[in-house]
């Protein structure tokens, strides 16, 4: 079994729904699809130049 589905199966702060789900998956292959890949975030179109930002500085 996988050890990140293991994990979170056993984490003390999983809400019901979530357990709930975990508990349904059928087959390796769906425990696989959720755990075993590589997420990729962007920027999700959002192109601001870096100058652009203001940080605050602190005093």
């Amino acid at each position: 079994m996988h050890t990140n589905y293991k994990r979170w199966m056993k984490h003390p702060g999983i809400d019901y729904e979530t357990l709930t789900e975990l508990k349904n998956l059928k087959n390796e292959e769906e425990i696989s699809d959720r755990f075993d890949q590589t997420l990729s975030f962007g920027t999700a179109g959002v192109r601001v130049p870096a100058a652009s930002i203001s940080i605050p500085s602190v005093r």
